[in-house]
């Protein structure tokens, strides 16, 4: 476990975000003075802009990384690990976040230990983001066409090229199934971190339904689905139940 030192570190990278050619430079500019409001000491403000510059279209690992920063000092837990998580998405193996994270986490009480499966699913989402995911599969594409040609034209060092193409092969489908997995990941499985929390996980979508669980401020459930103001969500032991939506936050 970190200290709480290690909180209070701020990602003076330059803007990183994906957002439009026009307009960059003065998120850029917001960006860096929620930073200055951060060294300050002015979290609340420095929030303010940070989520602003969302609203206007526009992120990067270390914006989101900074918010959570800023909402934890706040004492807001189930925020900061709500952008922690989305940081994470994005620069999965930056150390500070990582310590964060695991910091913020722990705050919320004994860890629920999900499944095997379930515990390799989510050290694999964490490894790599989409955009590496992308480009490494790009890569080792061209690689297998070049071994391809190579071993069509040339006559020459057939064995060591039939190897290469074997192993580029595999490669490829190895990034393939990984890529495919990111996809169904990010865009079909719904999640959410409780930020209004402790809350209640009831057997009905109903105020006076039996409750079943309890749900810490800041832990990360799994949507199965939603109704009228309601949602059923899933922990990673498996065991679901229903929450009012307002007590989660999407990420």
């Amino acid at each position: 476990m970190k200290t709480l030192a290690v909180l209070i570190v701020l990602v003076t990278t330059g803007w990183t975000g994906a957002a439009r050619a026009d307009g960059v430079s003065d998120a850029a500019a917001s960006f860096h003075r929620g930073n200055d409001r951060y060294r300050e000491e002015l979290y609340a403000e420095a929030a303010v802009i940070y989520e602003q510059v969302i609203e206007d279209g526009y992120e990067s690992g270390a914006l989101y990384y900074n918010l959570g920063n800023a909402r934890f000092k706040l004492g807001e837990n189930g925020r900061a690990v709500l952008n922690y998580e989305r940081a994470r998405r994005l620069i999965p193996r930056d150390p500070d976040l990582r310590s964060n994270l695991e910091y913020a986490r722990s705050l919320t009480g004994p860890p629920v230990t999900g499944s095997w499966a379930h515990r390799q699913s989510d050290r694999l989402s964490g490894a790599f983001s989409t955009d590496e995911t992308t480009l490494w599969m790009g890569v080792l594409y061209m690689a297998f066409l070049v071994l391809l040609a190579l071993r069509l034209v040339t006559r020459r060092a057939r064995q060591q090229l039939d190897q290469a193409l074997w192993a580029a092969g595999c490669l490829l489908a190895a990034g393939v199934m990984l890529a495919g997995f990111k996809v169904y990941d990010e865009r079909f499985v719904v999640r959410g971190v409780v930020t209004s929390g402790p809350v209640e996980a009831r057997f009905a979508p109903e105020a006076k339904a039996t409750p079943h669980f309890d749900l810490p401020e800041g832990a990360v459930v799994t949507v199965l689905m939603r109704e009228t103001g309601w949602a059923k969500v899933q922990r990673p032991d498996g065991k679901a139940g229903w929450v009012e939506q307002g007590a989660l936050t999407a990420l």
